[in-house]
C-alpha cells in the first residue's frame, strides 16, 4: 500500500500541472450552478404544493429556493471579488507540482520524518504510561481501573511533557517545511 500511495501520489503531481486550472474553475462553476438548481428544484417543488392546505410545505420550499439562490449569490459575488487571489492560488499550484515533478526526493521527505518519529514517539508513551501510574492508587468498588492520585508536581510534569510532545512534532514538521523550503531556493535559483 506505501508503495501505491507513493505511485498515485507521483501520477497526481505529474498530472496536476495540466489540471490545476480546469479542476479548480470546473469545481466553482459546479459549486455555483448546484445552488442554483437547487433553488429552482425547491421552486419547482413549491408549486406541487397548495397554498391553502399544505401551508408549511409552500412555505418551505419558498424559503429553500430563497436561501439557495441567495447563497449562490453570495457564492458568485466571492468568486468576483476573490478572482486574482483564486488565479494566483492556482498558479501557484502549477508551479509547486513543475517542482515536485522536477524534485521527486521531496515526496520521500514526509516518510523519513515519519521514520524518525516513531522512536520518540515510542519513548514518548513508555514514559507517558510511566509518569501516569506514578501515585497512590484508589480502588472502587465494582470497577477493575484504580484511580491514580497525584500530587500537584506530577500534574504539572505531566502537563509539561504533553507540551513537550506537541512541541516536538511541531518542531519535525517546521524542519520539514524548511528543507522543502530550502529545496525550493535551490531550484529556483539554479535554473
Amino acid at each position: 500500500m506505501a508503495g501505491a500511495t507513493i505511485l498515485i501520489s507521483l501520477i497526481y503531481i505529474f498530472l496536476l500541472r495540466w489540471l490545476t486550472k480546469p479542476l479548480l474553475y470546473t469545481s466553482m462553476v459546479l459549486i455555483l450552478a448546484g445552488f442554483v438548481l437547487l433553488g429552482g428544484w425547491c421552486w419547482m417543488k413549491r408549486s406541487e404544493y397548495d397554498p391553502v392546505k399544505e401551508e408549511q410545505n409552500h412555505m418551505y420550499a419558498t424559503y429553500g429556493a430563497a436561501a439557495s439562490w441567495i447563497i449562490g449569490a453570495i457564492y458568485l459575488c466571492f468568486i468576483c471579488c476573490c478572482w486574482k487571489n483564486i488565479a494566483l492560488g492556482a498558479s501557484i499550484m502549477e508551479c509547486a507540482s513543475a517542482f515536485v515533478t522536477s524534485n521527486i526526493r521531496v515526496i520521500f521527505l514526509p516518510i523519513c520524518a515519519y521514520l524518525i518519529c516513531i522512536p520518540f514517539i515510542a519513548y514518548w508513551m513508555v514514559t507517558a504510561v510511566f509518569l501516569y501510574s506514578t501515585g497512590e492508587p484508589e480502588y472502587a468498588e465494582k470497577s477493575f481501573i484504580a484511580n491514580i492520585s497525584w500530587e500537584d508536581k506530577t500534574r504539572y510534569m505531566w502537563w509539561y511533557f504533553v507540551f513537550a510532545l506537541l512541541w516536538c512534532i511541531a518542531f519535525f514538521i517546521c524542519l520539514q517545511q524548511f528543507m522543502i523550503a530550502s529545496t525550493v531556493c535551490q531550484w529556483y535559483w539554479s535554473g
